[in-house]
């Protein structure tokens, strides 16, 4: 996926988690089970950038997301359909989109200072959690406890 991040966006998030099961194993569950969201050509299509972190008891996901003003209802109704047909549980209220501007906590403005778009620097922060794979057993190996 193309990370078409502007400063204009508006930012989202869900806390979410499928089924139950301890700290790790609903985490990694969690995360497969999301694989089918980020292929559909809704979220190709809407989402403008996104990343994942671990949240709750280590056993949920948190999907931060960019989306263009003209796209939020698009971009709700998707992830509202998708989490009750695949028997997802949202762990926490989402927070809907909204114009915040992410860049600043990780130093935006002096990046741009220097000549660098706010998209750019987001690139990195975005694509990483990503560019690890969803389904990296080695990785699930090592963080069991």
């Amino acid at each position: 996926m193309e990370t078409r991040v502007t400063k204009e966006d508006h930012w989202g998030i869900y806390h979410v988690k499928k089924g139950s099961g301890e700290k790790w194993d609903s985490y990694y569950n969690t995360m497969d089970a999301l694989t089918p969201l980020l292929e559909l050509e809704t979220f190709a299509r809407t989402v403008s950038g996104f990343y994942l972190n671990i949240c709750g008891g280590f056993d949920s996901v948190r999907i931060s997301y960019f989306v263009d003003k003209s796209d939020v209802r698009t971009v709700l109704l998707m992830f509202t359909e998708f989490f009750k047909d695949n028997g997802f549980v949202e762990i926490e209220e989402s927070s809907p989109p909204n114009p915040y501007v992410v860049a600043r906590n990780y130093g935006g403005e002096e990046f741009e200072e220097l000549g660098l778009k706010t998209e750019e620097i987001l690139f990195g922060r975005l694509t990483l959690p990503w560019s690890l794979s969803l389904r990296s057993k080695s990785l699930r190996s090592l963080v069991k406890s």
